[in-house]
């Protein structure tokens, strides 16, 4: 992605995270709701856990650097680590990313994961129509709280309603994706262009935030059945994909580090390179020395074993 759309790709994850994890419940083979959450917990927190404690350990000996950056800057490394602090970001209590960039999007990962089975079992009984209507609703209901003015749990929830249609938008994907394909292969040529360029300004300067998990939808669609399927079944590509968990969660660590070591003492451009560079060697060793085994290790404490066979 460019490297203004931050925010566009994290809402593209949660609609890739709700088309997913709806594959195992539309397919029928979706493991029970405790082993469920026990893979979301190795697959998702553990990592998670394991990044907050490295940023810990280096964020602490970084504190309140003075840069002449952005206030956003400023959001990171700038708070005093006492423990309430660091409990909030450990158990994702607090929105606010004072010690790792990945807290805020992660912490909706997590919640709306524990009720994504509710999600699933709901669709198909509001039917193909009533599902994506609920969608729509619940996302329009989250954004009309965010302009009322009143208790940040207000916000919270408002955030959290508009994610949790994210995730729906995915997971009707999944469901419809046989019908969806049936679509795609029938219309025209100069339609399907049109879509495409439509989706892209949704994606990028979208003047409605509905417009922007839709897009996503359509961006996940044109992935795909289009040209870019091709793409993005090379090899570099799917070894972009092994590693964006892992690059999500260090690169703001990264970030922050070479800002605060080497800026003013370099041209800005050698910086950003250095940036690129140490951000995928370090999301390298991550994914491989944490990610990956902690996936498997808990897919391993949910394997069926011969007592629970029928």
């Amino acid at each position: 992605m460019p490297l203004f759309a931050g925010f566009p790709s994290v809402i593209l994850f949660f609609v890739l995270s709700g088309y997913v994890l709806g594959l195992p419940f539309w397919r029928g083979s979706q493991p029970s709701y405790g082993k469920y959450l026990t893979r979301r917990f190795f697959r998702i927190y553990v990592p998670y856990a394991v990044l907050i404690v490295i940023a810990l350990a280096v964020g602490s000996r970084l504190l309140f650097a003075q840069l002449p950056l952005s206030p956003w800057f400023y959001s990171i490394w700038h708070s005093p680590l006492t423990i309430g602090i660091i409990a909030r970001q450990f158990f994702t209590i607090s929105p606010d990313s004072v010690i790792s960039t990945a807290v805020w999007s992660l912490r909706y990962e997590m919640e709306i994961s524990i009720i994504f089975p509710l999600i699933c079992w709901l669709i198909p009984r509001i039917g193909s129509w009533g599902a994506p209507i609920m969608a729509i609703i619940t996302f329009e209901a989250g954004q009309l709280l965010l302009r009322i003015h009143g208790h940040p749990y207000l916000s919270e929830a408002a955030h959290t309603m508009q994610y949790t249609a994210d995730f729906a938008f995915g997971a009707l994907l999944s469901w419809k994706r046989d019908q969806i394909v049936w679509l795609y292969n029938r219309t025209p040529l100069a339609l399907k262009i049109a879509i495409l360029g439509l989706t892209t300004v949704g994606y990028y300067a979208a003047s409605k935030p509905i417009f922007l998990p839709l897009s996503a939808c359509a961006v996940i669609v044109f992935a795909q059945q289009s040209f870019i399927k091709r793409f993005l079944q090379r090899p570099f590509a799917e070894y972009l994909g092994r590693i964006s968990y892992s690059l999500y969660l260090v690169h703001g660590t990264i970030l922050f580090t070479t800002l605060i070591m080497l800026y003013g003492r370099i041209p800005f451009i050698e910086i950003f390179t250095i940036y690129i560079v140490l951000s995928f060697i370090a999301a390298h060793l991550f994914c491989v020395l944490i990610e990956e085994p902690s996936l498997r290790l808990g897919k391993r404490l949910t394997q069926q074993t011969p007592r629970d066979s029928p």
